[in-house]
C-alpha cells in the first residue's frame, strides 16, 4: 500500500533529527515495554490489521508489546484501560483519543509519570497549546477525509436525501466524519440524517438501517464511516435492490468493501493505512526511548481515496490482511 510523501520525507529525516532531552536516561536499553490501549475491539477486522503491524514492528525492533483490549467498544474500559498500563509503568503507551475529554486526565498523568505516549487512528482535535501532549499522532485526518469521500459521490450525482451511519455512540472521529460529510452535502443542497446503529451487532444493525431506508424511501445516498456500519449498509442494499439509487461510500478498506467496489455496491471507500499506524508507532517508540528521537510534526498514513479506478493496486494485500 502506498506510503504518502510526508510520511517518507519525516522517517528519511530521523537520522537526523536531535535527540530529546528528557530520553538520555534510557538510551540504549533494549528490554523496552509498550502498551498498547485502542477503542477497537478484539476480533474486529480493521483492528486485526493494525496489530499486525504492531506485531511485526515488535518482533523487528524487540519490543515487548502489550495489548489491553475490551470484546466491545466502550469509553469507559478504555480510560480504565489506561488507567490500568499506567499503573505498569511501561516505557511507551499507543493509544487512539477516542473521546479526549474522557482520556485527558489519565494520559496526562502518564506523561508526567515519564511514560511516552504516541496517539493513533484518532487524535485530539484541540490545538497544540490544550491538546493532550503526546508525542506525536499518527493517523488520518477525519474531516478531510470524509469531505473527500463526499466530493467523490457529487462527482457522480447531485443527491437529495443523504443518511449518515453512527457506528459506535461516543466516538469522537466517527462523529467527525459524519459531521463533514452532512455539512459538504447539505452545502450541495441535500437534506441529511444521522443515525446509530449498533456497530457491534452486525444483525441490529441491519434491521436498524432497513428500516430507515423503508421510511425514507428518497434516501439516495449512504455514508458509512466505519467498516461495522458499512458491512451491515452493503447487505442492505443489495437484499432491497436499491444499489441503482443508493450510493453507497464507506470509511475503511476490508475484504467485502473491496468486493463491494468491484460489483458496484460500494462507489468509494477512504482509507488510513491502519498497518501502518501500528508499526510505526511501536518503531518511533523504540526509536524514541533508545535513542532520544524526535519528530517536528505528525504522521499522515491518510486519507487515501478507493474506488473501482485503484481497487485493483490494493486488493492483494486487502485480502492477505497483511497475515
Amino acid at each position: 500500500m502506498r506510503v504518502r510523501g510526508n510520511l517518507k520525507m519525516l522517517l528519511a529525516g530521523l537520522v537526523v533529527t536531535a535527540a530529546c532531552s528528557d530520553t538520555n536516561d534510557r538510551i540504549q536499553r533494549q528490554d523496552l515495554v509498550v502498551y498498547e490501549v485502542v477503542h477497537g475491539p478484539v476480533g474486529s477486522a480493521f483492528w486485526s490489521v493494525f496489530r499486525k503491524g504492531v506485531q511485526d514492528a515488535a518482533k523487528v525492533y524487540e519490543v515487548d508489546v502489550r495489548s489491553l483490549a475490551e470484546q466491545q467498544f466502550s469509553i469507559s474500559k478504555l480510560v480504565d484501560n489506561i488507567e490500568r498500563a499506567t499503573v505498569a509503568r511501561p516505557d511507551g503507551l499507543v493509544v487512539t483519543i477516542t473521546d479526549h475529554m474522557a482520556v485527558d486526565a489519565s494520559l496526562r498523568r502518564a506523561i508526567d509519570k515519564g511514560i511516552a505516549v504516541i496517539a493513533v487512528n484518532v487524535s485530539d482535535p484541540r490545538p497544540h497549546p490544550e491538546r493532550i501532549p503526546y508525542l506525536l499522532y499518527i493517523g488520518s485526518d477525519e474531516r478531510q477525509g470524509a469531505i473527500a469521500a463526499a466530493n467523490r459521490v457529487l462527482q457522480e450525482k447531485t443527491p437529495k436525501h443523504v443518511l449518515c451511519l453512527i457506528q459506535e455512540a461516543g466516538h469522537a472521529a466517527i462523529a467527525a466524519r459524519c459531521d463533514a460529510f452532512a455539512k459538504t452535502m447539505e452545502a450541495a443542497g441535500a437534506t441529511t440524517d444521522i443515525i446509530t446503529i449498533p456497530g457491534g451487532n452486525p444483525t441490529q444493525s441491519a434491521e436498524t438501517i432497513r428500516g430507515y431506508f423503508k421510511s425514507h424511501p428518497d434516501t439516495d445516498v449512504t455514508f458509512a464511516p466505519g467498516p461495522q456500519a458499512a458491512t451491515p449498509a452493503m447487505e442492505v442494499v443489495r437484499q432491497l435492490g436499491i444499489a441503482d439509487q443508493m450510493t453507497l461510500v464507506a470509511f475503511g478498506l476490508k475484504p467485502d468493501i473491496v468486493e463491494a467496489i468491484k460489483d458496484g455496491t460500494v462507489l468509494a471507500t477512504m482509507e488510513q493505512q491502519q498497518y501502518l499506524q501500528g508499526y510505526l508507532a511501536v518503531q518511533f517508540l523504540a526509536f524514541h526511548t533508545r535513542y532520544g528521537f524526535c519528530l517536528g510534526a505528525d504522521i499522515d498514513t491518510g486519507p487515501i481515496l478507493i474506488d473501482a479506478s485503484n481497487v485493483g493496486i490494493v486488493e492483494k494485500m486487502v485480502t492477505k490482511k497483511f497475515r
